[in-house]
């Protein structure tokens, strides 16, 4: 009996290895797809000839309420400031990790506007850079420039050696592949560490940075960046310190759209910025509104005329104070 089962056994596993897999029906579950990740890249990387061609728009305003004691409070007149500018960029130097180690810019059009008045010292004027981070200097090489003090701060601050926007970039930067809708964290700390050299008084540690791809089309990235750094206390033009009662922190958005391929240029930046808040000290309370928004748009190309003349260096003189982590002029 035991002869006769074995071999019915083994036929019958026979059968249930050899039969058909029952055919798949519309309503079965289909197997989960992987989803899609891409590479982000955030700073630009730059070879020798590289031309690209930046037009920017920014909007800053302040207001300013203090109060002592019981006395009314006084309202200072509301200041807005309008800078825009087109530059064209061209890279004579890079290293091996793409950053542009010597270039010239051409400000096809430049501009400060204040009220009633408009500083444009800075139209069709010619500079050239040179050195990464902290070697980094500039010249004017237009003959006979008169730029203004205002204008030798702008070219300082965005492009002396305490100009970050390469850095800012990079720290933005996911270490691996995103997938759409993925976020990632920034290395706020390293942004936040250099706005305090600069004089913010930031609390690194508490800083944040968080991105997210929101879509991809084409080959373009969209994204967006928060960024929240905390300060401890209220930094007045008049250099007295007043510590935060309430709000005191720097906040920036970033809409940014942008190739997915490096070393592609073509890009725009919405950034918004404000600093709002409450400080008290010796008897008086300020309340503090710093507004700020930028349009930049990035195309590769644009127009470098040629010096005819022997140029004559213009030394910066009197830098500003850039309280803004995004160095976006490069």
């Amino acid at each position: 009996m035991r002869h006769l089962l074995r071999p019915l056994f083994v036929i019958a596993l026979s059968l249930l290895v050899l039969a058909p897999a029952r055919p798949s029906r519309a309503d079965d579950p289909k197997p989960a797809e992987a989803k899609k990740t891409y590479k982000v890249w955030l700073r630009e990387r730059w070879k020798v000839g590289d031309v690209v061609t930046r037009s920017a728009r920014e909007t800053m305003s302040r207001g300013v309420e203090s109060k002592r004691g019981e006395d009314a409070a006084q309202k200072s007149p509301g200041t807005e400031r309008q800078t825009s500018y087109v530059v064209v960029a061209k890279c004579l130097e890079a290293d091996p990790e793409g950053y542009a180690t010597k270039f010239l810019l051409y400000l096809v059009a430049w501009s400060i506007e204040s009220g009633t008045e408009k500083d444009s010292s800075l139209a069709g004027v010619e500079v050239e850079v040179h050195g990464v981070g902290a070697d980094r200097a500039w010249r004017i090489l237009t003959p006979d420039a008169k730029p203004s003090r205002a204008a030798l701060a702008w070219v300082e601050q965005l492009y002396g050696p305490q100009s970050s926007g390469d850095l800012t970039y990079l720290n933005l930067e996911p270490k691996g592949e995103i997938e759409v809708g993925g976020s990632w964290q920034g290395d706020a700390h390293a942004i936040a560490a250099r706005l305090a050299g600069r004089g913010v008084a930031v609390d690194v540690e508490k800083s944040t940075a968080a991105c997210t791809l929101l879509g991809v089309d084409g080959g373009i990235a969209r994204l967006h960046v928060k960024m929240t750094f905390p300060t401890t206390e209220l930094r007045l033009p008049n250099a007295q310190s007043l510590p935060w009662k309430e709000g005191g922190v720097l906040e920036l958005d970033l809409d940014v759209t942008r190739s997915l391929t490096a070393g592609e240029f073509d890009a725009k930046i919405h950034r918004e910025q404000k600093l709002l808040g409450v400080a008290v000290g010796d008897g008086v309370t300020v309340t503090w509104e710093d507004l700020g928004a930028q349009d930049i748009e990035v195309k590769s190309g644009g127009k470098m005329p040629d010096l005819v003349t022997v140029p004559t260096p213009v030394e910066p003189n009197g830098p500003g104070v850039d309280t803004a982590p995004m160095g976006d002029g490069k």
